[in-house]
């Protein structure tokens, strides 16, 4: 027992070096009004579309441009394309959405609007039906400098839907979904400031 505990405080060590390291960049940049970063992430996570079916897997990825107001205070915007499913089918989705982050040193949290349309295959009961809906999709992330110019983009997310569904050929209804999420991505500033 107490090698499972040797080993497991070596692991937290190491996680603690990596973000007081990650931490210490902080201070390595900051932006400013007018500034873009180019890029996008690979997101991994579960979904929820049925109330009473199983979870989905999510794998997507999503280019995006950020623009920055103010030094803390950023607007996104990004296109998004996702596989999610199980063993009875598979759902592809794109959509795209916009929204806005405010960071605190390489911290940040923020909102997006995201409008999506689907096209769902179920194996078992040879369903095939499509829905568009709108959701809000909070999140929060760490953006880490790994050049002068690249940042490493670490992102949580949880998204919900909003309002009503259009629903084309399904025999289950869709009423609601909800996504949550990690998205790991690269951006990069085109034209960093000397």
């Amino acid at each position: 027992m107490n090698q499972v505990f040797r080993k497991m405080e070596k692991e937290m060590k190491k996680i603690i070096v990596l973000i007081a390291l990650l931490t210490s960049l902080s201070a390595v940049f900051a932006f400013r009004s007018g500034d873009l970063l180019v890029g996008g992430n690979i997101e991994l996570g579960t979904a929820k579309i049925f109330k009473n079916s199983g979870r989905l897997f999510v794998l997507g990825i999503q280019p995006q441009l950020t623009a920055f107001a103010t030094k803390n205070i950023a607007a996104d915007v990004a296109i998004e394309y996702a596989y999610l499913g199980d063993k009875e089918g598979s759902i592809s989705l794109w959509g795209f959405g916009g929204g806005g982050k405010c960071l605190y040193k390489n911290y940040y949290v923020g909102m997006s609007y995201h409008y999506e349309k689907t096209s769902v295959d179920r194996f078992i009961t040879l369903d095939s039906y499509g829905y568009e809906a709108n959701s809000l999709v909070p999140k929060v992330g760490f953006l880490a400098p790994i050049a002068s110019n690249v940042y490493l983009d670490v992102q949580a997310y949880y998204k919900f839907s909003i309002g009503d569904f259009k629903v084309t050929g399904a025999t289950n209804q869709v009423d609601d979904f909800s996504y949550f999420g990690i998205r790991l991505g690269l951006l990069a500033h085109p034209n960093p400031r000397q």
